[in-house]
């Protein structure tokens, strides 16, 4: 057996397998196992009778040995004793035993071993199978027999062992196992020697089975097949019908087939209850099935016909662990030749069974994800739907398998619709392609680093290309996007008149209308009872009441009625859409006051019109990221019946192309979204170099340490580099408090100054790297072949070539004594040497000739990788021809994840990426590299404040700890003075103190060490996908906590015990206290995603000052996490750690993203900054610090105003990326605006990282600019728009106090690009009056008012028969007449409405409590998830109930009766009324 099986097994609480043993189901046999275990552990001993042979079985599965000992002939003569393998070995002893029989165990003997030995003296025969024997507790020669249980079993004890079952042949063998090994090893011939047992029947290795093939007449005939023409011959003959299987399903091969494999011990367990249940369904709909077991280690053998094609169309896997667990490779290549979808369909503990308390609002264990869910996806596996329940005894042994009967029929469903993908001719397939447009408006049609109109209009003609019927595509991507504003963006609650504009001049290719009974019918059909009560609690009701604007969105009425208005551009068969806009940031309840926000109306009528009506075959989800996979719910597993993303995506094939540095939410999605990932290249990632200022500064650096110059000529150069130093106001960058101060260094002191601290500064930001405009899909970094320069596959190559092929070249070709900087930054002879090699496809050694004139072997393997490199980045040219393959039922090949930089082997892309497991992190490598930068950080702060802080808050994300490896969660442990406990396998197992006296760093020689540092654990992504970190965390504090304090303060206990004190004071029970004041992990509610800081900040118009924003903050993040209580409200307690936190940091391992290019880092990390500089009410920021780890050889922890500095210069003042994002277009002006945005972001959280002098550049780069504005007014007019007022934004906030010119101008501007384009109607233009009357009162340009009038107020509006759909229509883009979805013959008369009660004023809302995700009480039978909360509110914790019933489909209340029979008499009574006066 494989000792890294070994490994892994030890870490799961039972796994399904055959060598564990054979499953019994009777309730007779239960209670025999039962019977046993309890006399055993009454009496710790097992004893033995004087005419019986006594069998004792340590193994892990006694179902089938019970079986065997009642059926067998001899059964009165036979004692069996079954002991499981996770049994409590403490009091066990063993007495009077005849044979004992071991199986796999391994720290067992250590309880055992003595006991063992001393039976085998006193005459029990010892027999094991594969267990591993440490001679401390065991040795081995006690044992009389062995056995490898390697295949081909030659004896046999194994081949009746590893042949055993609870039925059939399979029984047969058990019972005669039990006599084989009586008579062989009993010693007791008297009793045994007529005894008479059958030789072995092999269970084969691999077969196939189904239900019907049971012999009605000869339970012992095997019901299995060994090859599929067997099997085929079987399934489509009708003369096998017996008077038991009459109806069953007969093969046809014009039918999907669905191919479902297992584990056989499921089929020697008789554990197939599910896989039945599975089979019946997918035949109940017309399909055929080839199930078997094992059959994944020989897919060719068992799905492909005697031509070598598939017989399947897409697989249901019900294995754990990797598909071919001895040959991995094998089983991926494999999948390839097969290339159909592979679902995961899980069978998993029960969780409402769990003790984990992080299993609370799982589906799927945390103890199971890595071998049902993790490994599986390294196969290429995906969907991870739990279609049973194991209910596994840990005592008998005896696993009971549980169909759930809704989620299998989800499986089938969703299995039956990838299939027929693989069936369906292109031409009549319907796709919907969904796009992102948030925040709502026609500046933000974009995804995260994606140009979408022209990656959609790519996707477009291939599949025009590819057969389907797409007709009328434009010309140009241009032209896409001027139809996708004018009919395909979501509008705001606040711009109704924008909305009413849109749907007025609807075109005949364009968006789409639902009337609202239509839509009612669906949502009162399809949504549960408490599901749709939180949606009317929150959105109204709108069939029946009048709703304020802000609660109205995308709501479109007449005098006709009312309509739910789903933008689109529509070619044919292909749609294109916009995700609905979430909701969170339409009013100011959602913003400020809702615990869980549910879909809008518009969002949830979109998914159910897109099942209901329109009927896609798939829909793509086009980038990073939308918002279905983040709706309320389940971590992962989950119910069809009662969360919101199966309810509302149900069975329609999702196929994602997602960017491939974002690992961690794009699991998010494949797990909660049903998502097949299909990762995207990141934009070209380069070297930033230098420019302007920063280059003058670099060469002046060179020139002054040219040594042939006069001292007079180096004084003029030191005089130059201050000058720049203080033109470019780096002193924060360089660490200096005053440049003037320089004036006074020595010559010796500035010299060493210039090469240590501005030639390295200098070198940070020359080297950073940075994203080259937006990746299209399937478009490959670019090639020059006249400008090295501006090539950018070689610079990508260079990029990810890194750190020490800099090092190698500079050794090579820059000695010191010439160069004593190394490479010069304004170099550009590496950058030719990479083009050469790799552009221009000169030989390695060539190329080294040609730029050096010699060569260097080092280098030469450098330029050789290279080469690889290049070659796998021009092969991710297949990203499209992936979707295609998808969209085909194709199967996509995993990869591993994370930016080609930091992990080349992510490209090439166009593949399924997969996490990591983090039990293995940090790892010792990471421990140390974590160590270090604490250390750094203790370091910095004492020199900066003469003491050590007493509590640092972490801000950390999922995505993070993908990339670092758990570097950030080392920090967390040395500050605390807490070292992981790894073991002989690299597994964490625990924690351990480390001595004081050894802590680092210390600053007094009298006494070693220094005090135990606090710390808080702030997450976002860690809860879900790595709950075990959270845990060692809490682990590591209640362990630093109970620690002395020696020669310094214990600030862990300190704290605990003032928070101990408060809680006491508030009324706690001691013991309960004490749990609480250890509590250093907070997240968001369990279940839910949104913290809702950047729509509270982008929404300024709403608040005036930073208290509401920290109010935002402190309310989401609210909730605690940890070994004892699991997502429990407590923000009092969130308050209480953040008091005393001194210092902050946030982990950055991405060569992609930076502190400004999307709104996570600002309003996680600025907001924990913000909220502390709150709660400690003295105006007071914690120093905040950055772990970057984006360059592992110079990982570095970095104070945040540098780090952000070194962003702004590298990128968005640089003129290469500026460069890069004009040369995208519109998207690139999308992501201009998205940096001023974030930048607001930071000055609103964190207004000591931006000073006044940044948005005056701003200013002068992105506004003042004329070539800038000429760009903008050409390619995103209303990203223009969008940067100027939310500059003005930053001035009316009194942020930045420019002068009074720059503010005429800019308002200006923003008013100019109103007039002129319209209103872009984001958040803080349209919905913004303060804005409004702010500008108003400084310029006035003729037609702003108007534009701004037009946008946000309602007019009265049409009939529907009378808006023209031709008035915005164009000839060439007509693909028909502009529908509406008719009207249900719902009564519109029918005005009963849901109510939803408080039912506790002191709770939060019922949103808060139903919850913890799920917004529901309890989910529908089939799927339990539990969810038991406390709320700790100001220190006053109490337990919500979470057990209303609920169905999952249609519901009706009295008061829904009762309306409906007053409808049916008021129109009975009309229709009586018409008849009497006609008559």
């Amino acid at each position: 057996m494989n000792r890294a099986f070994w490994l892994f097994f030890s870490r799961v609480p039972k796994v399904s397998f055959a060598m564990f043993g054979d499953k019994m189901r009777t309730a007779q046999s239960r209670l025999l196992v039962l019977c046993a275990v309890v006399l055993l552990l009454l009496a710790q001993n097992v004893a033995a009778g004087e005419n019986q042979v006594n069998l004792t079985f340590i193994c892990y599965d006694g179902s089938a040995l019970a079986a065997a000992e009642e059926s067998n002939p001899y059964n009165a003569s036979i004692n069996v004793t079954y002991i499981s393998g996770y049994s409590n070995f403490t009091d066990v002893t063993f007495e009077d035993q005849d044979v004992i029989f071991t199986c796999m165990l391994w720290n067992q003997f250590e309880y055992i071993g003595d006991d063992l030995e001393r039976a085998h003296e006193k005459g029990a025969a010892l027999i094991d199978i594969t267990s591993m024997m440490d001679p401390t507790y065991i040795n081995a020669s006690t044992y009389d027999k062995i056995f490898a249980g390697t295949k081909p079993y030659n004896s046999t004890e194994e081949k009746f062992f590893y042949n055993m079952g609870s039925r059939g042949v399979l029984k047969n063998n058990a019972e005669n196992f039990l006599i084989y090994l009586a008579k062989t090893y009993g010693d007791k011939p008297e009793l045994t020697d007529n005894w008479i047992y059958q030789d072995p029947i092999d269970f084969p290795e691999a077969g196939l089975y189904h239900p019907d093939a049971c012999s009605s007449t000869n339970e012992s005939q095997p019901n299995w097949f060994e090859n599929t023409t067997d099997y085929l011959e079987w399934y489509s003959n009708s003369a096998n019908l017996t008077n038991s299987n009459e109806s069953r399903h007969i093969y046809d091969k014009s039918k999907p087939t669905i191919g479902i494999w297992f584990h056989a011990s499921d089929y020697t367990g008789d554990n197939l209850e599910v896989i039945d249940a599975l089979i019946r369904d997918l035949e109940g709909k017309g399909c055929n099935v080839v199930a078997g077991f094992e059959i994944f280690n020989d897919i060719h053998k068992f799905y492909f016909d005697e031509d070598g094609e598939p017989l399947v169309q897409c697989v249901i896997s019900l294995k754990s662990f990797r598909l071919n667990y001895e040959d991995p490779d094998k089983g991926i290549q494999e999948l390839e030749d097969l290339d159909v979808p592979v679902l995961a369909g899980l069978v998993v503990t029960n969780p409402s069974n769990s003790i984990d308390v992080a299993d609370s609002n799982r589906g799927i264990p945390s103890s199971e994800v890595v071998y049902k869910t993790l490994l599986p996806s390294i196969d290429g596996i995906f969907e991870y739907i739990v279609i049973g329940f194991d209910n596994y005894d840990t005592e008998t042994g005896e696993s009971n398998y549980e169909p759930l009967p809704s989620q299998i029929d989800w499986m089938s469903n969703r299995s039956i619709n990838w299939a027929e993908l693989k069936l369906k001719d292109n031409q009549d397939k319907k796709v919907a392609v969904i796009y992102y447009n948030y925040p709502s408006g026609k500046d933000n049609i974009a995804a995260n680093y994606l140009n979408t109109t022209q990656s959609m209009f790519d996707l477009l003609k291939a599949m025009n290309e590819s057969g389907y019927d797409v007709s009328g595509i434009p010309d140009t991507s241009s032209e896409l996007l001027e139809m996708l504003q004018a009919q395909g963006i979501n509008v705001g609650s606040w711009a109704p008149g924008a909305l009413n504009k849109m749907v007025e001049n609807r075109a005949e290719w364009g968006l789409h209308l639902i009337p609202m009974e239509t839509y009612r019918g669906w949502f009162e059909s399809e949504i549960p009872e408490n599901l749709r009560a939180n949606v009317t609690a929150e959105w109204g009701e709108p069939w029946s009441e009048d709703l304020p604007q802000d609660k109205s969105v995308m709501i479109y009425e007449n005098e006709s009625g009312e309509y739910i208005v789903i933008p689109a551009v529509r070619f044919e068969n292909v749609w294109l859409m916009p995700q609905p806009a979430r909701g969170t940031g339409q009013n100011n309840d959602t913003l400020y006051h809702s615990s869980v926000v549910p879909p809008t109306h518009q969002y949830i009528a979109f998914y159910l019109w897109l099942n209901h009506d329109w009927q896609p075959d798939a829909v793509i989800h086009m980038g990073t990221h939308g918002t279905h996979e983040w709706l309320p719910g389940s971590t992962y597993g989950m119910n069809r019946t009662s969360e919101w993303s199966p309810l509302l995506l149900q069975d329609i094939p999702n196929i994602y192309p997602y960017i491939v540095a974002n690992v961690g939410e794009g699991i998010t999605a494949e797990y909660r979204g049903n998502a097949l990932i299909i990762d995207h290249l990141t934009p070209t990632l380069e070297r930033s170099g230098l420019y302007g200022g920063l280059l003058n500064l670099s060469i002046g650096v060179q020139q002054y340490y040219d040594p042939s110059i006069t001292s007079q000529t180096r004084a003029g150069y030191r005089q130059a580099i201050i000058d720049e130093i203080t033109a470019l106001n780096l002193s924060v960058d360089l660490g200096i408090e005053n440049v003037t101060s320089l004036q006074g260094y020595s010559e010796e002191e500035f010299e060493t100054f210039v090469k240590d601290v501005l030639h390295e500064y200098l070198e940070d930001v020359g080297n950073e790297n940075i994203p080259y405009g937006m990746h299209i899909l399937s478009r490959v970094p670019g090639t020059n072949m006249t400008d090295p320069e501006k090539d950018e596959l070689s610079a990508m190559v260079r990029a990810m070539l890194g750190g020490s092929f800099e090092k190698n070249v500079t050794a090579a070709f820059y000695p010191e004594s010439a160069y004593p900087l190394g490479i010069p930054l304004n170099d550009t002879e590496v950058t030719r040497l990479v083009w050469e090699a790799v552009t221009n496809n000169t030989n390695v050694s060539n190329a080294q000739l040609v730029v050096y004139g010699k060569t260097n072997s080092t280098v030469t393997l450098d330029l050789e990788q290279g080469l690889d490199y290049r070659n796998r980045l021009l092969d991710c040219d297949v990203e499209i021809d992936r979707i295609l393959s998808a969209l085909n039922g194709g199967f996509i090949p995993p990869a591993s994840g994370l930016d080609p930089i930091m992990n080349p082997d992510a490209v090439p892309t166009g593949r399924n990426y997969y996490s990591i497991n983090s039990k293995l992190y940090p790892s010792k490598a990471t421990w140390e590299v974590g160590k270090s930068l604490a250390i750094q950080l203790l370091e910095d702060y004492y020199n900066e404040h003469g003491e050590y802080p007493e509590k640092v808050s972490f801000s950390r994300f999922g995505v993070e700890f993908i990339g670092d490896h758990g570097t950030l969660e080392a920090e967390v442990l040395y500050m605390l003075g807490v070292q992981p406990v790894w073991d002989e396998y690299g597994y964490i197992i625990g924690v351990e103190a480390i001595p004081e006296e050894e802590l680092l760093p210390n600053y007094d020689p009298e006494k070693s060490g220094r005090p135990r540092i606090d710390v808080v654990y702030t997450t976002a992504g860690m809860r879900d996908a790595f709950p075990d970190k959270i845990k060692i965390v809490d682990r590591a504090v209640k362990l630093a906590n109970s620690l002395p304090a020696v020669n310094y303060p214990n600030y862990v206990n300190q704290s605990s015990l003032a928070l101990y004190d408060s809680l006491v004071a508030s009324g706690y029970d001691s013991e309960t206290a004490k749990k609480l004041s250890t509590m250093r992990c907070f997240a968001v509610m369990d279940g839910t995603y949104d913290i809702g800081v950047s729509d509270a900040i982008s929404a300024s118009g709403t608040w005036e000052n930073e208290e509401a924003i920290a109010n935002v903050y402190l309310d989401k993040m609210g909730y605690a996490y940890g070994e004892d209580f699991w997502g429990i409200q407590s923000r009092g307690l969130l308050e209480g750690n953040l008091k005393n936190v001194d210092a902050s940091v946030h982990s950055a391992s991405s060569n992609l993203y930076d502190s400004l290019d999307n709104d996570d880092f600002f309003q996680y990390f600025g907001g924990l900054n913000l909220a502390t500089r709150h709660v400690k009410g003295d105006g007071t920021t914690p120093k905040m610090y950055v772990s970057d780890t984006s360059d592992p050889d110079r990982a570095q922890m970095i104070g945040m105003q540098k780090y952000l500095s070194k962003d702004l210069r590298a990128r968005y003042f640089n003129d290469r990326w500026i460069e890069g994002m004009q040369n995208s277009g519109y998207s690139g002006g999308s992501m201009m605006s998205e940096f001023v945005n974030n930048l607001f972001g930071w000055e609103v959280s964190a207004p000591d990282l931006v000073d006044d002098t940044v948005w005056e550049q701003v200013y002068e780069t992105y506004v003042n600019d004329p070539a800038m504005k000429e760009w903008f007014k050409q390619n995103n007019p209303n990203a223009h728009q969008s940067i100027t007022a939310r500059m003005l934004e930053a001035v009316r906030h009194e942020y930045w106090k420019p002068s009074e010119e720059i503010i005429q101008s800019l308002a200006t501007e923003y008013e100019q690009s109103v007039a002129e384009n319209g209103a872009s109607c984001c958040h803080h233009t349209c919905g913004n009056p303060l804005l409004h009357e702010f500008v108003s009162g400084k310029v006035s340009v003729p037609g702003y008012s108007e534009q701004i009038e037009a946008a946000t107020k309602a007019e009265t509006l049409k009939p529907i028969e009378e808006i023209q759909s031709s008035s915005s229509s164009r000839g060439s883009h007509s693909t028909g007449k502009a529908s509406v979805v008719s009207k249900d013959s719902v009564s519109g008369n029918q005005t009963s409405k849901t109510t939803f009660k408080e039912s506790d004023e002191n709770q939060t809302s019922h949103d808060s409590e139903a919850g913890y995700g799920i917004d529901s009480s309890e989910p529908a039978p089939d799927i339990k998830n539990s969810a038991e909360s406390s709320y700790v509110e100001g220190y006053e914790m109490q337990k919500d109930s979470a057990e209303e019933k609920e169905s999952g489909g249609t519901s009706f209340s009295g008061a829904d009766i009762f309306g409906i029979l007053l409808v049916v008499a008021a129109v009975g009574g009309i229709y009586l009324g018409f008849r009497k006066k006609k008559m």
